[in-house]
């Protein structure tokens, strides 16, 4: 809570032909800044509701020092409402439950805005009796901004406050017919924008005029009769989107799967289903959006689920995007077969030399993608190939080799292999099938396997945390890295961009590159998507799984000259359905060929700065440190 003295302002109102006017008077000069809600991209912790009661509100804005910038009524104690973490630019003398208010009068308002200063308005009936619910800032004098506000008024007298004030608007609300609830502030210093107001247009006429002004929306409102109200400003920011008409769901996968802040939610039925329209800002930091950029260069318009995942080893996470968000890993599951393997040689009751035996299929002896399970998940013993617990490992791990792997499944067990999860504290992991085997064989769970990024992360992050490693410090953990994909080529291609840009010679480069190292395991798959059209030549839609995550080891050298190592735990997934295409002869291999190399795009942007400082580090002027 900031403690700055509040300033009281004097109050006037009048009512007017056109309706109510209120204004607040000039207090001496101040210093003031923008008002970060709607007219910044800077990321920030965030909430938003599309339904609930203002207890539940309340209750988590307090818990989790949020405010309410903006609220929309749904019905009797029913609201959507955004909401911002007090902190940084974002912080205000008010947050929690005195960030909003609700059931008000024109009168108990006005008493209650001497220290504050409106943001959003919100006009509803209880009983027959208008009543207003707002969301507000404080409004001290080292901070003070000028407003109005007025209520069911005309666009003519709300143009001609706007010319009095030299302002513009920051909210509208659609009263009825030609009547509207408008705050205003003054469009000068700080506060100064290229802004424009539409009054009852269509959407066809809104998006004309975002396209006339190269301009964004801060606020947009639908009328009873389908018609739109507008606030929109000069285009300010590298991305925002409008969506005028979408499900509670499409708005949810739209936010997630983006990394956005809504700004503003506004809830309406039509046809009998409650609709919303919604404005989206960017939240993400510059290099997660290249992190973004990057896995959508292999889906393009589709809406799968995806995310990423960066975090130091005993350090602080550096990019996610739905990072706890679970999807179907695939083959990167793996690597929890081979921890849990690992896990009993560091204790000592399995050896690496042990005796493991695996089965080939039949009919491709020499395909290890295809487990030794007729159709019904009955196994297939005829050709069993006997082997020992590091190979195994070695062709699970490096080859992916679903054979390899059962052998690791039947030795094991489902029930242990869940615990290793729940003991490194995966709770989000669940291991319900064999990892590229039929879901007929016994004891199978037929539903997909679960994993989160960070979940993947809590795995790689146990082996090599500097405090009691899961798997200590000598031979288990040792092994673990060797028999594993070091992952280091995802990384190859950044690194030589960083290293050309910093002008450091190839054998230098080379002998970074030989210091690095990891542990790292891909996955994906591709199935016929629900009702999609397929023929001997392929499918028109699949669903996708294409995953992958580690841990990656990167040298650096400090001022003294001494090398250490600076360790990350990543990953990045894509998993859902891809329309490929209309026609029914469309096989999808355009898209099912760009997916991975999205994926690994995307860890290597995450990846990209610290390769960079680590690179830098090496360089003789210490460039970039």
């Amino acid at each position: 809570m900031r403690t700055t003295k509040l300033l009281t302002a004097a109050l006037t109102a009048a009512l007017t032909a056109a309706g109510l006017v209120v204004g607040l008077a000039t207090p001496a000069a101040a210093a003031p800044v923008t008002d970060p809600e709607r007219y910044s991209d800077t990321p920030v912790g965030f909430g938003w509701y599309l339904s609930a009661n203002k207890a539940t509100i309340n209750n988590w804005a307090n818990q989790y020092d949020m405010r309410v910038t903006g609220i929309e009524v749904n019905g009797p104690d029913n609201y959507a409402a955004v909401l911002v973490h007090n902190s940084g630019a974002y912080q205000r003398g008010l947050s929690g439950s005195a960030s909003w208010t609700t059931d008000e009068t024109v009168d108990t308002l006005l008493a209650k805005l001497g220290d504050k200063r409106l943001l959003d308005l919100e006009r509803y009936v209880v009983n027959g009796q208008t009543r207003f619910a707002a969301a507000w800032v404080d409004n001290p004098a080292n901070n003070w901004h000028n407003y109005k506000w007025y209520v069911n008024s005309t666009e003519s007298y709300i143009n001609a406050r706007l010319a009095d004030l030299g302002g513009r608007i920051i909210d509208i609300d659609h009263v009825s017919g030609d009547q509207y609830d408008v705050v205003m502030i003054p469009n000068t210093g700080v506060d100064q924008k290229q802004s424009w107001t539409l009054f009852g247009k269509t959407m066809a006429e809104i998006g004309d005029a975002l396209a006339q002004h190269d301009a964004r929306l801060v606020d947009v409102e639908r009328h009873a009769d389908g018609k739109w109200s507008a606030v929109m400003v000069k285009t300010d920011l590298p991305y925002w989107s409008w969506h005028p008409n979408a499900s509670a769901q499409q708005v949810l996968e739209m936010q997630a799967n983006k990394g956005l802040r809504p700004i503003h939610l506004k809830s309406f039925v039509q046809n009998g289903e409650t609709r919303y329209s919604v404005i989206f800002v960017d939240n993400l930091d510059p290099v997660s959006i290249k992190a973004r950029t990057a896995l959508e260069n292999g889906i393009g318009n589709n809406l799968p689920k995806r995310g990423f995942y960066l975090k130091s080893v005993d350090g602080n996470t550096q990019n996610w995007l739905n990072g706890d968000v679970k999807f179907e890993p695939a083959s990167m599951l793996k690597a929890l077969h081979h921890v849990h393997a690992m896990r009993r040689v560091y204790l000592g009751t399995e050896t690496l030399g042990a005796g493991v035996t695996w089965y080939k299929n039949p009919s491709a002896p020499d395909n290890g993608g295809l487990c030794a399970y007729q159709d019904n998940g009955t196994p297939i013993t005829t050709q069993p190939v006997a082997d020992n617990l590091e190979n195994t490992l070695k062709g699970m791990m490096e080859q992916s080799d679903n054979r390899k792997t059962d052998a690791i499944y039947n030795r094991y067990g489902p029930a242990a292999l869940n615990a290793a999860s729940d003991a490194l504290g995966m709770a989000d992991t669940q291991l319900n099938h064999r990892i590229g085997c039929t879901w007929e064989a016994a004891g199978q769970v037929k539903a997909s396997n679960e994993l989160t990024l960070a979940d993947a992360g809590k795995l790689y992050e146990a082996v090599y945390r500097a405090n009691s490693p899961y798997l200590g410090t000598g031979v288990a953990r040792d092994k673990f890295t060797e028999l594993a994909d070091p992952g280091t080529w995802i990384f190859s291609s950044v690194m030589k961009q960083e290293a050309d840009a910093l002008g450091m010679s190839v054998t230098d480069r080379n002998a970074f590159a030989a210091k690095m190292w990891g542990a790292f395991k891909p996955g994906g798959y591709a199935n016929a998507a629900d009702g999609a059209t397929c023929n001997e030549s392929g499918c028109t839609a699949l669903l996708m799984r294409s995953t992958g995550g580690g841990m990656i080891s990167l040298p650096y050298r400090n001022f003294n000259g001494v090398e250490t190592e600076r360790k990350y735990v990543y990953g990045a997934f894509i998993d859902g359905a891809i329309d490929c295409g209309l026609g029914s002869s469309t096989d999808c291999s355009q898209e099912s060929a760009a997916m991975f190399p999205a994926v690994q795009a995307s860890m290597a942007e995450m990846l990209r700065p610290h390769l960079k400082s680590a690179l830098a580090s090496f360089m003789p002027q210490r460039a970039g440190n």
